[in-house]
Order: structure tokens, then sequence, then C-alpha cells
């Protein structure tokens, strides 16, 4: 598979051994996660941990492919086109929810509501609202939205980019307030924290495990978390309702669809499968590090969320006029 980076998790090596499965069950093979961003990467931390611990539990090994590129949507079209085969699956995320919307005309090469079905979801990382105090010296939410109103030029806010829910969470601001912010995009979150600490811009949305240093020292301020519950690395954060602004969520979601035609019983035991892979006290506690959370949910309901997800992004993006090569 040209192109692909490959780690087959079985073994002592990164996933516990594997045990025969039985010939009429499913899987009958080693499955595949594709999985849009390199190594390392948060997607690729919560695929694999969550994969070392299943794989005993399906009988089968789970390989890892790596594609990266166009904001997952190479990744995307090549799941599309993968045999109907009930063994290979996607590690999806919130950016591909409104792909179709942001790319040129066909350019996302997928219908992510057509072409997908909701399995289950592996993490949920909310972002913050964090501002420089140098630059808008704001204790909280509404002091913050205050002068922003009154400034004489819009804030400059960052995100980790042209497209991405970052950039999406400035309009969905935008929309919630009425207050014009001006966007400036960086290439990742650690180039759009570092800009904000040097001044260059005046507030960002991040996740917070990403900022829990500079809040510490005082190089930054979190002002509100874009979730229904406050953060676990930022506890003494307020959510936004808290701060007086309700139903504003925002988050990085990662889960695995699969493709519409697979079947109900694959779909039913790689979701059970996973459900039972988070309540492990390992995974538990990486995703706690890491400022992220999951919810066990039956597939009805993640289905619903990502529904929801496609909806609420799909109109933002529209209304942005947000347009990527």
């Amino acid at each position: 598979m040209t192109g692909f980076l490959r780690r087959t998790f079985m073994g002592g090596s990164v996933l516990a051994t594997v045990s025969p499965a039985r010939a009429d069950t499913w899987p009958k093979r080693q499955l595949t996660w594709i999985v849009p961003f390199p190594q390392d990467s948060s997607a690729d931390l919560y695929a694999q941990q969550v994969a070392k611990s299943i794989g005993e539990k399906l009988g089968q090994p789970i390989v890892i492919d790596r594609r990266t590129g166009a904001g997952g949507t190479l990744a995307a079209t090549l799941f599309t086109r993968a045999a109907n085969d009930d063994h290979t699956f996607m590690v999806a995320y919130t950016g591909l929810t409104y792909a179709s919307v942001i790319y040129p005309k066909g350019g996302a090469g997928f219908d992510f509501a057509r072409d997908f079905v909701a399995v289950s979801a592996l993490a949920r990382e909310p972002l913050v609202l964090v501002i420089n105090p140098r630059i808008i010296d704001a204790n909280d939410l509404q002091h913050f939205l205050s002068a922003a109103r009154s400034a004489s030029t819009p804030i400059a806010v960052g995100s980790d980019g042209e497209g991405t829910i970052s950039h999406l969470a400035i309009n969905l601001l935008t929309e919630r307030t009425n207050i014009k912010f001006r966007h400036v995009p960086y290439p990742g979150t650690a180039a759009q924290l570092d800009a904000l600490v040097a001044t260059s811009v005046g507030a960002a949305f991040l996740p917070p495990h990403s900022v829990t240093a500079a809040v510490a020292n005082g190089k930054i301020r979190a002002l509100a978390v874009a979730a229904r519950r406050r953060d676990v690395v930022l506890n003494g954060v307020p959510t936004f309702g808290e701060a007086g602004l309700d139903d504003f969520r925002v988050s990085q979601w990662f889960g695995i669809m699969a493709l519409k035609q697979t079947s109900q019983s694959a779909l039913d035991r790689m979701h059970a499968a996973i459900q039972a892979a988070l309540e492990t006290k390992e995974v538990k506690d990486i995703w706690a590090r890491h400022g992220a959370r999951v919810e066990l949910e039956s597939r009805t309901d993640f289905a619903r969320f990502v529904a929801s997800e496609v909806s609420r992004w799909t109109r933002i993006a529209k209304a942005a006029n947000i347009k990527l090569e």
C-alpha cells in the first residue's frame, strides 16, 4: 500500500497479544484503521491507545494506515474507495464534517453524511478562549467581549489554520455576540500559541493541554472553556455557559467511522470493543493528561452527535465563505 505508514498492533510490541478468532465470526482477518494525521498527533495517539486495548478483545490485529494531507480529505477520499469488506475503518475528526463546503466543488471527494456511518467516539478536546493580558486586560469573558465591542479596530484572534475548527470557533463567536474579530491563521497549535504569547494576536481558541504552562506562568489568561463541563486540566476556568454565553461548545473530536455498507454485526462489535477500551484505566489516564474526554454512548447517540456537527459546522463554514484549495 504505497505511501502508507503502517504499524500492526499486536503481540508485546504495541498491542496486547492477539488470540485466534473463530472462523465463523467477525473479524475474520486483520483490521485496518485509516488515520488522516501523522504519527504522534493527537488523532494517532488516540487511535493507537484504543487499538492497543481492543486487539485482544476482537481477536485480530489492527493495522494503522496513516495518510496525511489536505486536512484529512485525502484519507477520507481513499476511504470511500476502500473495499467494502467490513474490515476497514477510519478515524474521522471535526474538520471533515464540513470539508465539502470549504473545498472547491468536488474537491473533497466524499460526502461525510452520505458516505460514512458513525461507530464510536474516541476522544473530544474542548477549546478554551485564551487572551494575552498585555493586549487585552480582561479578567473574564464579559470584560473581554465588552473590550472587543468597544475597540476601534477588530481584535486579532489566532487560529491553527484556515478552515480549522479554531477558525470556525471565531466565526461562531461573532455569530453569537455580533462582534467582529480579525482572523489570523497560523500553521498549527504551537505557532498559534507562540503568536499569542508574543502579542502578535490578542486572543485564540486552543486545546486546554496546550496552554496550561503559559496560563500557570501568567503569560496568557484563560477565560472560558467551550464545553458543558469544566476541563480537568483547567478546572478553575469557567465554561462559556458559566461565564454568561450559553450553549457555546466547540471541540476537536475524533471518532471511528465505517463505510455505509458495513454490516451491522461489524458495527456493533467494533462499537462494543471501543466502548470497553474507553473504560480502561490506561486510556482514562492518558486522555486526562491530554485534556481529552469522551462519554460512553450508543452508536445511535454518537450518530446523532455527528449529524448535529455536520449541520452546525456546515452552516457556519458556508456563512463564513471559507474556500481552500
